[in-house]
């Protein structure tokens, strides 16, 4: 897993599996995630940290066939579920 981001601070944590599908970071605005999953348009769902409540994300770039990047109008705090 490859997790970068921008926001005041970028906590990553927890460790991205392919099984789940998941990883969280906080007061992020932005973050690139190396999922390894080979697939062009991954199915990407996010969640706000501290509740069950699904949130949209101001953008979902699929870079490549490896590499999803998220952006937030915001500093958020969120879970990122990320699947084949």
């Amino acid at each position: 897993l490859t997790l970068s981001g921008t926001g005041t601070p970028f906590v990553p944590t927890g460790t991205f599996n392919p099984n789940t599908g998941t990883v969280s970071y906080t007061n992020a605005t932005s973050a690139t995630i190396t999922h390894n999953l080979s697939t062009d348009w991954p199915m990407v769902q996010v969640y706000e940290s501290g509740s069950r409540a699904q949130i949209i994300p101001l953008s979902v770039v699929s870079d490549n066939t490896n590499q999803i990047t998220i952006g937030f109008s915001t500093p958020t705090s969120a879970k990122v579920v990320i699947k084949k």
